[in-house]
């Protein structure tokens, strides 16, 4: 069964600081109505000048079978529509540093200045940095969609789009034994009547199949030394 570790929606109506760090300008606010999934939505709110966003206030492990779930909406637009997500090594982030502490993180240009839209996924692991430019599918814009990122036993990790791979590290990128810890990072920035929003956050470890194979065999040893002594 997988752990959950982290799960959020905002429709509590608030941002909750013991939760939830704010960095940049201006500050991420919670939206409602629009394109808003439920009651609340997060809008993190940065202008034409800064991404702005939140970060998780706890931190969590970095392990074979973790899996980070984040739904987003994003809106394709002539400038300044821009969404950076995912994994940071740090709590303490700033529109100076985000980009500079990313584990594992996608960023999508939905605007059309200079080249056009962009979709860039990359990992910084133990074995170095592995990233990837694409064409941004044209299905992500406009419309809520989620992404996970999955991190496997063998040290390597993926993106998935609603339930799609869309980019894939080598393995051994990530070694799990050096107790990597990350915090869930949300940013953006947008402009004029554009707005970005984040929803649904779910951090969750799923057991490794060996750990279940052996967890199903002590049961199963144990149901049988319970049946031999009745």
């Amino acid at each position: 069964m997988p752990l959950p570790l982290l799960e959020h929606d905002w429709e509590s109506g608030t941002i909750a600081p013991a939760d939830w760090h704010s960095w940049g300008f201006p500050s991420p606010a919670l939206a409602s109505g629009g394109n808003a999934a439920g009651n609340h939505s997060l809008d993190p709110n940065g202008d034409s000048s800064y991404l702005s966003g939140l970060v998780s206030a706890n931190t969590f492990t970095l392990s074979g079978g973790l899996q980070v779930s984040i739904d987003a909406y994003i809106e394709s637009a002539t400038q300044w529509s821009e969404l950076s997500f995912g994994l940071a090594r740090t709590s303490a982030i700033t529109p100076y540093n985000v980009h500079l502490e990313h584990l594992a993180t996608v960023n999508i240009d939905a605007d059309t200045q200079g080249s056009g839209h962009k979709f860039y996924a990359k990992f910084v692991g133990d074995a170095g940095t592995e990233a990837d430019w694409s064409a941004a599918p044209g299905s992500v814009f406009d419309a809520w969609h989620n992404y996970v990122f999955d991190f496997a036993a063998d040290g390597s990790a993926r993106v998935r789009v609603d339930g799609v791979a869309v980019f894939e590290s080598s393995v051994n990128l990530y070694d799990y034994s050096v107790g990597e810890e990350f915090a869930v990072l949300l940013g953006g920035r947008s402009h004029g009547a554009t707005v970005n929003l984040y929803d649904s956050i779910h951090v969750t470890q799923v057991p490794e199949p060996t750990t279940a194979l052996l967890l199903a065999f002590g049961l199963a040893g144990l149901g049988a030394r319970r049946f031999a002594s009745s």
